[in-house]
């Protein structure tokens, strides 16, 4: 059972590094699937920014990246708007693996975040019968820093921990209503939060790509001196959580795909029916979501 408790405060966060923050992409700085910094609709259940998953219920919604200011200082953000109304909820979270959580302690999760819907809140989820939600957080339209205590005992799968407007069921969602977030942080405390760890990109990046990579150039097959098939290896930059879910868009420009060999550390690929000199080009994504 989750504990519930929200703290206001205007704290200056300061730049702290090490690896309190069990949330990845916290700070919302990668997106590797694409360009959201226009508002663009989206599904429920899917991932726009890295990490985290769309959550909605009868209610249609934008999710966008975008640049705020919070205490004189930048930060990427996340914003979701509401664009039709209805009895549902518009929302985010992220799921974590069960080995990140040490199961038996108190975590805080916190973050800074505005909304104008009266039942935006923190939501916890164990997916065992342990689901929380914080007291609603002032919901007037202007920056807070709110935080949340849990206790993980109850925790026997992937939990997950996000935002959303929500009571003990769906809420009167109204068009325009939206939650906009940045610095999501959770850890170990049995006390107050401590200010947001900011991590370089390419740490970051790097957490993010071991559940999706995205090529960034073409991958190329090599190239047979008299035609027939050909073979590309691609190690990942790093181990992925899983065996991955590759896709693979041909380019067009040699053969044509003969099959894939996939593990957590990297795929094959083979193009069969090329002509000499000729090499299968294609751009490709691998998926280890939870």
């Amino acid at each position: 059972m989750a504990l519930s408790t929200i703290q206001n405060n205007s704290f200056a966060d300061t730049a702290v590094h090490g690896f309190r923050n069990i949330v990845v992409n916290g700070g919302l700085i990668v997106s590797q699937r694409g360009d959201y910094t226009s508002a663009t609709s989206y599904s429920g259940e899917t991932y726009y920014l890295d990490r985290w998953k769309m959550w909605q219920a009868s209610v249609s919604g934008t999710v966008q990246q975008t640049t705020v200011t919070i205490n004189g200082v930048t930060k990427k953000a996340m914003k979701i708007v509401a664009t039709s109304s209805a009895t549902g909820f518009i929302g985010t979270r992220q799921k974590i693996e069960l080995q990140n959580i040490p199961v038996g302690v108190n975590l805080v999760a916190s973050c800074w975040v505005r909304s104008n819907n009266a039942y935006t809140r923190f939501r916890y989820n164990d997916f065992g019968g342990s689901d929380a939600n914080s007291p609603v957080f002032t919901n007037d339209g202007n920056w807070e820093k709110v935080s949340f205590s849990i206790d993980s005992s109850s925790t026997t799968v992937n939990p997950s921990i996000g935002l959303i407007t929500y009571d003990t069921g769906m809420v009167s969602v109204t068009s325009g209503d939206y939650i906009e977030f940045t610095d999501f942080q959770l850890e170990i405390s049995s006390g107050s939060p401590t200010p947001f760890e900011h991590r370089p990109y390419g740490d970051e990046l790097a957490r993010c790509q071991r559940y999706f990579i995205k090529s960034v150039n073409s991958g190329s097959t090599s190239y047979p001196s008299s035609g027939g098939y050909s073979r590309g290896m691609y190690l990942f930059p790093v181990q992925m959580r899983a065996s991955p879910t590759g896709s693979y868009t041909d380019l067009g420009t040699g053969g044509s795909q003969g099959g894939t060999t996939v593990n957590k550390d990297g795929f094959w690929i083979t193009y069969e029916s090329l002509g000499a000199s000729q090499a299968g080009t294609f751009d490709w994504t691998m998926d280890a979501e939870l």
